[in-house]
């Protein structure tokens, strides 16, 4: 089975190169390379033709001249040949056996996207005071702190379905596999959207079908950036972030709410997670989460709302 591994790229000429090789590092070798260069502004596009032309018979340079990272993708997925398509962002790593495990996954199994676990890895201050390592500790039982370097494993949620989609706990988008058929099937990234686009793409999978495996080895590497979405700076563009994933979940729930899916567990499961989610990101945006919690109204139990505030403390 030919993997098409797809990396879109934006001003990321000082690092692509270390995503580019750890695809030439996996001992699966039925792959093809598609870079797509997204509007850079740096000299992005002459590393990626220098790449190019170094393997000239498995990489393929593209333009995407639409913004956004949504629309490089699907300029990738147009492109491939391979019957499975494997993301990877530009500054993200594949371990070298990434490829070879999730195939090894598919084969003899009717599968449509493998979720896939992955190491998150963060540079800090290695002088952390005592408070920051106690919320660290709290919030993320799988951590490890070596040196200035922070990493945390995160694995698919082995429970119903519907909670991992909920909790966003089925992969990433580097982290997972994706059968090109389905794909094309759903209409590929929704190009609109500047938050919660992975888990948007696989509710729109999971409408369709759920042929999907969990694979809870960590084979990839998932660095944290200062320009991250996820750490976006600017206060207006962290309240759409918020906005875009309360809105992804509220589709959820009525989804399944329309087809007699949603039961007390899912009600409960959901309500406590948007709880902990608005809890655990009211520092970004503390007067907007603060009327959002009490337009919810969520049925909360004490102890977890004790917990939540005490995190938040910790965490202010």
């Amino acid at each position: 089975m030919k993997v098409s591994v797809v990396i879109p790229c934006y001003n990321c000429a000082d690092f692509v190169r270390n995503a580019v090789d750890s695809v030439f590092s996996q001992s699966y070798k039925n792959w093809e390379l598609l870079l797509v260069d997204n509007n850079s502004k740096d000299n992005t596009f002459d590393t990626l033709k220098m790449i190019e032309a170094e393997h000239p018979d498995s990489v393929k340079v593209l333009k995407e001249l639409k913004r956004g990272a949504p629309a490089a993708r699907n300029k990738g997925l147009e492109s491939a040949t391979g019957e499975w398509i494997q993301y990877l962002d530009a500054d993200d790593i594949l371990l070298p056996d990434k490829l070879a495990h999730q195939i090894s996954m598919i084969k003899n199994s009717n599968v449509d996207v493998i979720c896939g676990s992955y190491t998150f890895v963060q540079k800090v201050n290695p002088r952390l005071q005592f408070f920051k390592k106690l919320y660290y500790a709290v919030c993320f039982p799988n951590l490890s702190l070596r040196g200035n370097t922070l990493e945390i494993v995160k694995k698919p949620y082995l429970g119903n379905i519907w909670e991992g989609l909920i909790c966003s706990q089925l992969g990433i988008t580097s982290a997972n596999l994706w059968k090109k058929r389905i794909l094309n099937e759903v209409g590929g990234w929704n190009e609109q959207l500047t938050s919660s686009q992975e888990y948007d793409l696989l509710f729109r999978i999971l409408k369709m079908t759920q042929n999907v495996v969990r694979d809870t080895k960590p084979l990839t590497l998932v660095f944290r950036r200062s320009n991250s979405i996820s750490i976006a700076g600017d206060r207006d563009r962290k309240v759409r972030i918020l906005l875009n994933f309360l809105n992804l979940r509220e589709q959820i729930v009525s989804y399944l709410q329309g087809k007699g899916l949603y039961n007390n567990r899912i009600n409960r499961f959901y309500n406590r997670f948007i709880f902990r989610y608005l809890m655990r990101a009211k520092n970004k945006a503390p007067e907007e989460i603060s009327v959002k919690i009490k337009q919810l109204d969520l049925n909360i139990p004490i102890w977890l709302k004790i917990r939540e505030n005490i995190t938040f403390l910790l965490k202010k």
